[in-house]
């Protein structure tokens, strides 16, 4: 049997929780995720900052229609980690209703 990702099974029930609820269907534009309530994390692979992005400043300066998930779209590349200036970044999908929750993962 695989070993869970972390030892908090708490935290990985209140999430599965709320993916009954959630469309897993695609979700890539900036107007999707704002419609369906899903966030956006951005995590810095070289200092490990991590933030959740606000995605309505986004949406009022590029349109609904801006794309933000893909592998070379001019969002991805446009990410740079404010705290330290690398550009190796890692994005999350947040499952509605769980924003601002963090899961140990000890």
């Amino acid at each position: 049997m695989p070993r869970p990702f972390c030892s908090n099974p708490q935290g990985l029930t209140a999430i599965a929780s709320h993916e009954q609820n959630w469309n897993m269907g695609r979700i890539a534009t900036v107007g999707e995720f704002l419609e369906s309530g899903t966030g956006l994390g951005i995590h810095c692979l070289d200092c490990h900052r991590y933030v959740e992005l606000d995605l309505q400043p986004v949406a009022e300066r590029f349109g609904a229609d801006y794309l933000i998930v893909g592998v070379d779209t001019p969002f991805r590349r446009s990410l740079k980690c404010s705290a330290c200036g690398s550009r190796k970044i890692q994005m999350t999908v947040i499952a509605p209703g769980t924003r601002g929750h963090t899961i140990s993962r000890d």
